[in-house]
């Protein structure tokens, strides 16, 4: 052998610099033993693989088996080239004798295994692959390849006991266990699947292949807390792993933690800023996060690229019309709506947007469409039926609510609404009917408590229980200015001043801290101002509320009546 290694290096030194360019086998040197020639060609043949010439190596290659016959080293180079230039027979033929020469060798059976199967001798292939593995003994690959080709077969439960014998083996094969994985989820047993991955996470707890698998199988089978925990642990080790940020955005979401899913989703975008999914969700957690100008920053990057979907639209309009632009909200509403026709809430944003801007009509025009479209949607219904009540069509309201009532009997809130559209039909006695369903279906149900009171203490009826019912409402509700303004207003038509003005400057005080304006309840302050011999403080009042409802010829009368007790009481004073 030192011979050889001799030889080598005298022809290494002796070959002319453009030995690398040999353009053929090496013919003529008899001075030069079998050994040496074959050593040479060998050369020549790796100059010319690593040059690429795979054509030339082979040809080499083949000079150098010709006085080397038996040397396994050339016949595998051969082979190897054979392969590289796709001539897989050739390389079977080559390969055949190294294995006929190595008859014990179990690798070399199950690489000529794979060459078999590469030309689709599957039969032959399997038969060298068992083979292979009562030659192997303690070794797991023949099992692998073996395995690897029942699957291409599609015969799975023969594999699946292949495989596991291969990791009785060695539990260290990991082609086996993740091919074995596979196959326990193709056929349902994820729990079985997690187990093996248990396993190889024991003695490779920081595995990210492992660790990613096990997030992905506990996931599927809804083990999100787990999925979770799996999916942070694989971030400590490789916090570039996006497939870890897209669940875990995913999973804070579906929670509604929207500070986390922002988190998340922004880590997720460095890594993958194309991600469309991740700039919508960015663009609702910021949304819901109050965020408005970042979520529809995210939100407008979508739009720009052209990759925006009906969502984005929709998600874009509803903060356009938040930040007052109502225009701005009902393009993208009507973009999602084009887009998607099946998003219940753009329908009804649309409506609100189109009834904001006083374009009644076409709102109604867009509700009707989505009760024809949604006719089962107790949310559609309703804003179908509370916009048209607005708009001053309680029949058509009426028809609309007694439609929702029927697929959703048990609503309380339905027989409220019911309730008043009948008080706007002048149907007083109904309206009481529906409002006690209602609290009987809710008794927690304070607006109808409210409206209770209200209504027949503004008819003079049943005070004291007008007073009891607004208290209810009030003990449900303490904060709600409206209640306390229904109570002033029941004790007034008492005639309990004192109580009534208590109350209402309750209410206006909680209005106020609100920074709303009720003239209503600035109204009823006149009222009670008046009747407590205090018509400065009424005037003050009633004038407040005049200039929250200008077009109030109510309120106008009473100032008109005013001035004129004013003057007549003037006179009487100067007279006396």
């Amino acid at each position: 052998m030192r011979g050889c290694l001799t030889a080598i290096i005298s022809l290494v030194v002796m070959l002319p610099l453009g030995c690398a360019t040999v353009q053929g086998p090496v013919r003529g040197e008899n001075e030069l033993s079998s050994q040496d020639r074959a050593v040479l060609a060998f050369f020549c043949g790796q100059l010319a693989h690593q040059q690429g010439s795979f054509d030339k190596a082979v040809d080499y290659y083949r000079e150098a088996l010709y006085f080397d016959p038996q040397n396994p080293k050339l016949r595998r180079s051969l082979v190897g080239d054979l392969i590289r230039l796709d001539r897989l027979q050739e390389a079977i033929t080559e390969y055949s004798q190294l294995v006929a020469q190595q008859q014990e060798n179990p690798e070399a059976r199950c690489v000529l295994g794979q060459l078999h199967e590469a030309v689709g001798d599957t039969t032959v292939a399997e038969s060298l692959y068992r083979d292979a593995i009562v030659l192997g003994g303690k070794k797991s690959e023949p099992f692998t390849y073996l395995g690897l080709l029942l699957l291409k077969q599609s015969k799975i439960d023969e594999a699946v006991d292949v495989f596991q014998k291969a990791l009785e083996i060695n539990p260290q094969d990991r082609q086996a266990r993740r091919v074995l994985i596979k196959c326990l989820l193709s056929r349902g047993q994820e729990t079985r699947a997690a187990q093996l991955l248990e396993d190889a996470l024991l003695n490779e707890p920081e595995d990210i292949e492992w660790l990613a698998e096990m997030g992905r199988i506990t996931a599927g089978l809804k083990r999100d807390e787990e999925a979770a925990q799996i999916y942070r642990r694989l971030l400590q080790y490789y916090p570039e792993h996006p497939e870890a940020y897209r669940f875990l955005s995913i999973y804070h979401l579906q929670r509604q933690e929207w500070k986390a899913a922002a988190e998340q989703l922004k880590n997720l975008l460095k890594l993958e800023p194309d991600n469309m999914l991740a700039q919508r969700n960015s663009g609702l957690a910021w949304y819901e996060l109050g965020r408005l100008d970042e979520a529809r920053k995210h939100l407008f990057a979508l739009i720009k690229s052209g990759k925006a979907d009906a969502f984005t639209h929709f998600l874009m309009g509803t903060i356009y019309r938040k930040k007052g632009f109502n225009y701005l909200a009902a393009h993208e509403l009507r973009l999602a709506l084009q887009m998607d026709p099946e998003i219940v809430e753009a329908y009804l944003g649309l409506a609100g947007v189109l009834l904001e801007i006083g374009e009644e009509q076409p709102a109604v025009k867009v509700l009707k469409e989505a009760c024809s479209k949604f006719p089962d949607s107790v949310q559609v219904l309703t804003s179908c039926g509370l916009a048209l009540l607005r708009l001053k069509f309680p029949e058509e309201a009426l028809k609309i609510f007694t439609q929702a009532l029927q697929g959703s009997p048990e609503n309380a809130r339905l027989y409220f609404y019911l309730g008043r559209v009948h008080l706007e039909m002048k149907k007083f006695e109904r309206a009481v009917h529906d409002w006690q369903q209602a609290v009987k279906l809710d008794p927690d149900f304070a607006e109808v408590y409210n409206y209770l009171g209200y209504s027949h203490a503004e008819r003079g009826l049943k005070l004291e229980q007008a007073v009891g019912w607004v208290k209810k409402a009030l003990q449900l509700d303490s904060q709600n200015g409206y209640y306390r303004d229904s109570l002033g207003w029941a004790y007034y038509k008492q005639k309990k001043y004192g109580l009534a003005l208590r109350e209402l400057e309750q209410a206006r005080e909680v209005m106020e801290k609100k920074g709303l304006v009720d003239p209503i309840i600035y109204d009823h302050l006149g009222d009670v101002y008046f009747q407590l011999g205090k018509p400065q403080k009424a005037e003050q009042a009633w004038r407040r509320a005049l200039k929250g409802d200008p077009e109030n010829q109510e309120i106008e009368n009473k100032l008109q009546k005013l001035r004129s007790w004013l003057k007549n009481r003037f006179h009487e004073i100067s007279n006396y």
